[in-house]
């Protein structure tokens, strides 16, 4: 709406002529003091355009007459730029005769003539106050005219209203009020260029316009504004709400509308009719919702629809049914998805961890009947194969125990299958293979403290093969086979046991101490303490002796010795097949720990670990033999003789110093290998000399074989020369020959 159409509606026969001269004044010093960016850049300027316009307005009055005075004279005052003609012609032109026209003249020029002294005034107070300053000044500088900033462009902002006192808000800030005529406007001078949103409100907030609006540079930004019934509006608002079917915001709308105007008795009471419509059409809504949850079979639906229900109606008459049916079907949801999980699961523990799982969550969930069934069979399966796995390892173990062949292993794995299965099918067995294995460990030891090691009987190859290294012409390969177990002691027979047992020490090397073996022991000595330790043991003796003359120790020999047999539980002297049986401890090399290598007459360092030989037999105590001049030395060394038994490492059987330290004595007579293979030889019946085995300290490299042969005389002594005992007893393992 124009400024010219608020205007038009005004009744024009409420001015009346003629227009007293102090009015024209009034509006023409008005439109003097409007703000600088609206005029001209000077004084002077601004006094010409100030008469320019007034004449204006005499011209557009005049010219127009009777006829033109109404609307084409606003549009033309509209033209000159000029803010609030377009308002002050059309006040006043319509009523204007042609006399009171050119009155109007006068006023302008007196106007003008004000407006040029008021210019000089302003022009001399300015130079005085620049010649003040520069008189002031250090060094008396001359006036320098004053730059000013440019002035930032504002405009003016005209607000007309359709209601008297109307509250003006721009950009939100209170800003005042229109006139009481509503013809006047609001005046809001020196306003930057912009974009400004205008708000109008009347004075009692019931009725109120707003819009924005850009103010450009002049006076004839303008502002129109019609304003609403607020009353009225806000129904209209809540009609629309209800026009959408939101019954809640709708009646919130309503109750709202009451509260803000209480006073409106028709809106409010339409508001309260609209309501209680309202509410009767939700109940049906709510009742017809209901009804379809619970006539609803599909579950997921059924949740759907409650939720709607809850959104729509948080207050409802059936609210608590709804929630507690919807978590009723959450529940059955969960149930049966947890349910299928299980079903679906194929691992057997994962299947018992979810079936548990689901028993915690839903203890009475709907399969809780199935899944404590599930449960049942998955444990009974589970105990089933864990006593199938049980019972196989079971087996595993004891066919572990019956296969072992070292007692040492076997005692071990029978202590493990009887603490991992104290109630096991094989408990007894076990049990009974411990005691034997008890009762050999015990015979292992006799009464003065000597240790030994028990060979289980076998078949293995006497001799040794034709490319093995310092192999001599009386060790053939041929196949002997041992039928008996037997004990045989880990180390040689030391000079403690000798002294203990004999009551004298023959040794050469005393120096060496109880530990070392005994030496300078011949055969019968040999033999007379084994019947000795047998007697002392209370076991039966091996052998008969007859015709003996001297003292075992110190030079004792018979005529006649009678052996009464391998069967003999008594200590006796091994077999040259049962030492070279016990020696090899299953292994058909030259020494039981590999392949010999010599690299000197004393110079072997696989013997090095294993046996005392002349590279390395170097002694550590006083005395010994002078072996300065021995030649290809594994170790330099002056003095050599015996060493403490057990120094070196031991072989499969646990059994030390078979090979080196000293030569060890044996029951058989000396005699070429048989053809064809045998069943525990014992040698020939008679000879002129006995078999010695294992090398000493003082013999060379290639002697210390497993398989190496050395005879001597019965009556032989020598400082490398002691022996070692066996005993046989009860087999714990199947005949070799079977």
């Amino acid at each position: 709406m124009t400024t010219n159409s608020i205007w038009n509606k005004r009744n024009s026969s409420t001015i009346r002529q003629p227009l007293p001269l102090i009015l024209m004044l009034i509006v023409l010093f008005i439109l003097l003091m409007q703000p600088d960016h609206l005029w001209a850049s000077s004084c002077t300027e601004k006094c010409d355009i100030a008469y320019s316009q007034c004449a204006s307005l005499k011209a557009a009055g005049c010219k127009a007459g009777a006829k033109l005075a109404g609307r084409a004279a606003e549009k033309a005052a509209d033209k000159s730029g000029v803010p609030g003609l377009g308002l002050f012609v059309g006040m006043f032109t319509k009523t204007l005769t042609q006399e009171e026209c050119a009155k109007l003249l006068k006023p302008c020029e007196a106007i003008k003539a004000t407006c040029y002294e008021s210019c000089q005034e302003k022009e001399t107070k300015h130079n005085q106050a620049i010649q003040a300053s520069a008189q002031s000044s250090k060094h008396h500088q001359a006036t320098i005219p004053r730059k000013l900033p440019p002035e930032p462009q504002k405009g003016t902002l005209r607000v007309f209203s359709n209601q008297p006192r109307t509250i003006v808000y721009i950009n939100e800030e209170r800003m005042g009020a229109t006139p009481k005529d509503t013809m006047d406007p609001y005046i809001s001078p020196d306003i930057r260029v912009g974009k400004y949103w205008v708000k109008l409100v009347s004075q009692d907030r019931r009725w109120s316009w707003e819009g924005a609006k850009d103010i450009e540079q002049g006076s004839l930004n303008a502002v129109e504004g019609i304003l609403v019934n607020l009353p009225e509006q806000d129904f209209l608002q809540a009609q629309e709400v209800e026009s959408k079917e939101d019954i809640p915001t709708a009646i919130a709308a309503y109750e709202m509308f009451i509260a803000t105007w209480p006073k409106e008795m028709t809106l409010t009471k339409n508001a309260r009719k609209h309501i209680s419509n309202l509410k009767r059409k939700q109940k049906k809504k709510e009742r017809k919702l209901f009804h379809a949850i619970t006539r609803e079979r599909d579950k997921n639906k059924k949740i759907e629809l409650c939720k709607t229900y809850q959104a729509s109606f948080p207050n409802g008459i059936f609210i608590t049914k709804v929630q507690s049916t919807t978590e009723k079907l959450k529940q059955e949801i969960l149930d049966n998805h947890s349910f299928e999980r299980i079903k679906k699961e194929d691992d057997p523990d994962e299947k018992l961890r979810l079936s548990s799982e689901y028993l915690s969550e839903f203890p009475e969930g709907i399969y809780k009947k199935k899944v404590i069934l599930i449960i049942h069979k998955l444990k009974s399966k589970a105990k089933k194969q864990k006593e199938h796995e049980r019972k196989k390892l079971e087996e595993l173990r004891f066919s572990q125990v019956i296969n072992e062949e070292n007692r040492g292993q076997k005692q071990a794995r029978c202590k493990r299958y009887l603490s991992a299965f104290p109630d096991g099918e094989h408990v007894e067995e076990v049990k009974k293979i411990m005691l034997t294995i008890e009762r050999q460990i015990k015979m292992e030891q006799s009464s003065i403290g000597m240790v030994f090691s028990h060979i289980e009987k076998g078949a293995y190859m006497m001799g040794s093969p034709k490319w093995e290294e310092g192999r001599g012409n009386d060790e053939k390969l041929h196949e002997v086979t041992i039928s008996r177990d037997f004990l045989i002691g880990k180390h040689e027979v030391t000079q403690g046991e000798w002294i203990n047992l004999m009551g004298n020490n023959p040794s050469s090397f005393k120096d060496c101490g109880h530990n070392c073996p005994v030496e300078k022991v011949n055969w019968y000595e040999a033999l007379a303490f084994t019947n000795a330790l047998s007697t002392h043991d209370k076991l039966e003796t091996c052998y008969v002796l007859s015709n003996c003359k001297g003292e075992a120790g110190k030079g004792f020999a018979c005529s006649s010795v009678t052996f009464t047999g391998l069967d003999c539980k008594g200590y006796r002297l091994p077999t040259e097949a049962e030492w070279e049986y016990a020696a090899r401890a299953g292994r058909s090399t030259a020494l039981y720990s590999g392949k010999l290598k010599v690299k000197g007459v004393c110079n072997a360092p696989k013997l090095d670990k294993i046996a005392w030989y002349c590279g390395n037999s170097k002694l550590n105590y006083i005395g010994g033999f002078d072996c300065s001049s021995w030649p290809e030395k594994q170790y330099r060394s002056l003095k050599c003789g015996t060493h403490p038994v057990g120094n070196k490492s031991p072989n499969h059987h646990n059994i030390y110093d078979m090979l080196g330290n000293v030569w060890e004595w044996v029951w058989d007579y000396y005699d070429q290998y048989p053809q064809q293979s045998v069943n525990d030889p014992t040698g020939p019946t008679s000879g002129n000399r006995k078999v010695v085995r294992g090398g000493s300290w003082y013999g060379n490299a290639d002697l210390c074989r497993s398989a190496n042969r050395t005879k001597m005389k019965p009556i032989s002594k020598s400082h490398n020369l002691g022996f070692r005992i066996v005993r046989t007893i009860e087999s714990t393992s199947p005949d070799p020959s079977e």
